[in-house]
């Protein structure tokens, strides 16, 4: 009888234990449904904001290459000098009396 009653006490106290292990993971679990529904809102500003970021990184490096090509440009056209050597003038031969 003894041995019996020690093994439903040595039940007992795992049974316990098992009792207080589930109510910590649902402790746990509640605090995560909570948490959940405002992290998942967080994430998503997260991704609209990273969106935007990128819009406006692609937006400065496609001006920045613009830039570039506009200063190779005018390194390229800056180097070219026109001299006017004869001005132009009409053949006698268009032209017409006015009156």
């Amino acid at each position: 009888m003894a041995k019996l009653v020690a093994t439903s006490e040595v039940q007992v106290a795992a049974l316990k234990a098992r009792v207080s292990e589930y109510e910590a993971r649902f402790a746990e679990a509640k605090v995560m449904s909570r948490t959940s529904p405002q992290l998942e809102a967080e994430a998503a500003q997260l991704n609209r904001d990273y969106g935007v970021v990128k819009k406006n990184y692609e937006d400065l490096v496609s001006r920045r290459q613009s830039a570039a090509m506009s200063g190779d440009l005018e390194m390229a056209t800056g180097t070219v000098d026109f001299r006017l050597i004869d001005p132009p003038r009409v053949a006698p031969s268009q032209c017409r009396p006015i009156g």
